[in-house]
């Protein structure tokens, strides 16, 4: 299948609120779109605890401002330090607490630019925003093989295999207005 055909495959199987795995520029995440029962899809599929909340990736300003309930605190640090690299935990907009798993509240954050990862860049702008997290078994290595991530999850993905060792993003915690670096 060519790329072409497989990111029209990738938004149909988003559409019908499977899961499906693309290459981010960290490592390859499972995705969705936003609801709990995909939220729990994806856990079930890690082998991870059911409720355990999971990122929303958003790639623009206003899904960031429909998402969340930012301080202009917050806001001010994303500006000057947002990158695709990076996490950050902030309060959940109260009206979206129906939709995706949160615990006390809140959602990790991560923004993709459409210079860094232009495949997962272009689905959420045509979708909106996805929840997602690491394509892995909880507690293993990242996959960073398609091969792999199709026969572990049977799923389709977008991305080449990762021939370079692999870290997650950076998790930084904005809540309370401070700043708590959580993973580097």
């Amino acid at each position: 299948m060519d790329l072409k055909e497989l990111k029209r495959k990738i938004r149909i199987d988003l559409t019908n609120n499977m899961i499906v795995s693309i290459k981010t520029n960290t490592v390859f995440g499972l995705f969705a779109l936003p609801s709990k029962r995909n939220c729990r899809a994806i856990n079930l599929m890690k082998e991870r605890e059911i409720e355990q909340p999971v990122q929303l990736v958003v790639s623009t300003f206003p899904q960031l401002d429909e998402w969340t309930s930012l301080s202009k605190f917050q806001l001010n640090h994303i500006l000057k330090n947002i990158s695709s690299t990076t996490s950050f935990i902030v309060p959940l907009n109260p009206e979206k607490r129906t939709k995706i798993l949160s615990h006390d509240g809140t959602v990790m954050v991560r923004w993709i630019d459409i210079y860094e990862n232009k495949e997962l860049f272009e689905t959420i702008e045509e979708v909106g925003p996805l929840v997602g997290s690491s394509a892995n078994i909880h507690f293993s290595p990242e996959l960073n093989d398609p091969e792999e991530i199709r026969k572990t999850f049977r799923i389709n993905v977008i991305g080449d295999k990762i021939y370079y060792k692999t870290k997650p993003s950076k998790m930084v915690s904005l809540i309370g207005d401070k700043v708590d670096v959580i993973r580097k």
